[in-house]
């Protein structure tokens, strides 16, 4: 039996159930809810399959130069692809092709199940370039190096009008519109 002033316990007890009520009625159903649709995710990869042969495509007709010439792949089901490159070697120009956002003007894709495709999105904080690859770290040239490297980002330093001190995010965007 509890006292009238063992407020402690009291307290003890109110907080041990509603920490059990939050497990159970938020947390329990939320990982519930996770679960499954990580069954379905699983299940839609197991069945989806893409494959493309000799596939040639420009974005303009009237260009004489093509996008994609003779790529050919398959992505077999349940496989998971990574498709690197430098700028410029076609890595989107690839997906949309995919998505038949590219017309194709040779070759043909296979696509067995669906496809959704979540484009990516940069994000830069206001500063130069080094600012946002160091992102406050202390600078070191070895590894600043590598980091480039592994990033292939090489070939835009070498376009970049002032290299790895081009200002970046917004306040480029601004000089870029207003001049």
């Amino acid at each position: 039996m509890l006292k009238l002033g063992n407020y402690g316990m009291v307290f003890l007890t109110t907080s041990l159930i509603n920490n059990i009520r939050l497990s159970m009625t938020l947390f329990f159903s939320f990982g519930v809810s996770m679960g499954s649709e990580t069954l379905i995710s699983c299940k839609r990869i197991q069945n989806c399959f893409v494959e493309g042969y000799d596939i040639c495509a420009r974005w303009d007709p009237r260009s004489g130069e093509d996008t994609l010439s003779k790529v050919s792949f398959s992505v077999k089901a349940g496989q998971v692809v990574a498709v690197i490159g430098p700028v410029g070697a076609g890595k989107s120009s690839l997906l949309q092709a995919i998505l038949s956002e590219l017309p194709l003007k040779d070759g043909q894709i296979n696509i067995r199940g669906k496809i959704s495709y979540a484009s990516q999105e940069p994000w830069l904080f206001n500063g130069t370039v080094k600012d946002n690859i160091l992102f406050g770290q202390p600078y070191h040239a070895k590894r600043y190096s590598e980091i480039v490297k592994v990033c292939a980002l090489e070939r835009d330093m070498e376009l970049f009008p002032e290299g790895d001190m081009t200002q970046g995010g917004i306040l480029r965007c601004r000089h870029i519109f207003t001049g």
